[in-house]
């Protein structure tokens, strides 16, 4: 696998930019619009990563997945309350049956 060459921007300051000067902004026109974008496109090129002289020190990781048992208790609850109710179910004597004449 390569190594992805980077643009150099940093993701988050572009997101910023673009957030700051387009998103939380009323615009009413074209012109406006097309003014904000040429601004925020600015703003954000200046947003760049800082050179690094060595590798990190901390390499990423991703995180481990839990198991899926932990992930729906609620469930398991219900389940374990219908089996405990089946099997109550099963241990309860057969009433005699009526009969009538």
């Amino acid at each position: 696998m390569q190594a992805h060459e980077s643009s150099g921007l940093s993701f988050s300051g572009v997101w910023t930019s673009f957030r700051i000067g387009l998103l939380q902004k009323d615009i009413a026109s074209l012109y406006e619009g097309r003014l904000a974008y040429q601004k925020a496109l600015l703003s954000a090129s200046g947003r760049l990563l800082p050179n690094r002289k060595r590798a990190r020190s901390n390499p990423r990781v991703s995180h481990t997945r839990s198991q899926k048992s932990t992930k729906f208790p609620k469930e398991q609850r219900k389940a374990k309350a219908k089996q405990a109710n089946a099997d109550a179910e099963k241990d309860k004597p057969i009433p005699p049956r009526l009969t009538t004449k």
